[in-house]
């Protein structure tokens, strides 16, 4: 293990730059040598016999010391520079490495946010679909209480026309027995020759008499149908008679006197 020179990190004894402040891990080119002894050369000997008059010039003596310490310099400035290359692109790689650990760490937020969004779109279509479906079907339960309504309102109107129909017929029955009923003569007669009451209802009327003299007058009810309650006794010729229907149904009413028997009858008509 060794560590960082500048920030002091512990770092494994191959890396050549810091993981964490770039500084390059490159050692120190080694100081240049001391000069090295000049390698003596020995002289030439003269050529053999045979050889004399060589023109080849005997060598010069070479120094090593000077071409060994200029090449350890380019190797040391080498060095350098390559580590020095390769920490930058460590330091480079490593903010890379950084930049794009949080974009894909943005990346799944945006993700998990797109995801939870399109779950409410979801939900939200859900509840559109739901509430358009109860729509129409409120709609169209709308259209069909419309047709009812039209074909009720059709109805009482059909029945508004019976109704007042009937209602003409019935007056003018009333007005073909009101001629035969409630008359004796013009000394005895009601007020109505026809009562129509609906069941449990009652009415009164009025009976007249110009008889002089004590007179007993009676009337008679046919049945339960009907019930009557004479109101007093005859003041200045007129009393009253109050009719009460028990049971639907026609009952005719008879009233007698005993001074000349005449009669007559008031028809009571009892409805639902």
């Amino acid at each position: 293990m060794k560590r960082c020179p500048n920030c002091g990190t512990s770092l494994s004894d191959d890396q050549l730059f810091c993981t964490e402040c770039g500084a390059s891990l490159a050692a120190a080119p080694p100081p240049p040598p001391p000069d090295s002894p000049t390698i003596q050369i020995p002289p030439v000997q003269p050529p053999p016999p045979g050889l004399a008059g060589d023109p080849r010039p005997a060598p010069a003596p070479v120094k090593k010391s000077g071409a060994l310490t200029a090449a350890v310099a380019i190797l040391a400035v080498c060095t350098v520079l390559a580590a020095a290359c390769a920490g930058f692109a460590g330091y480079k790689a490593l903010q890379f490495k950084r930049n794009y650990e949080e974009e894909q760490a943005r990346l799944l937020d945006a993700q998990e946010e797109a995801s939870d969004i399109q779950a409410q779109l979801d939900r939200l279509q859900l509840d559109y679909d739901k509430m358009s479906d109860e729509m129409a079907d409120s709609t169209q339960q709308l259209e069909d209480a419309r047709g009812q309504l039209e074909d009720v309102s059709g109805q009482l109107s059909d029945g508004s026309s019976r109704l007042d129909e009937v209602e003409g017929e019935l007056r003018e029955l009333i007005d073909l027995l009101d001629a035969g009923y409630g008359f004796a003569s013009r000394d005895y007669y009601a007020s109505k020759g026809v009562v129509v009451l609906r069941q449990y209802g009652s009415e009164t009327i009025s009976v007249y008499e110009g008889y002089t003299g004590d007179n007993t007058f009676t009337f008679h009810t046919p049945g339960g149908g009907v019930s009557c309650t004479w109101n007093g006794s005859f003041s200045n010729g007129t009393t009253t008679l109050t009719i009460t229907g028990n049971t639907p149904g026609y009952y005719p009413v008879s009233f007698t006197n005993d001074v000349d028997s005449d009669s007559f009858e008031v028809l009571v008509i009892v409805t639902e």
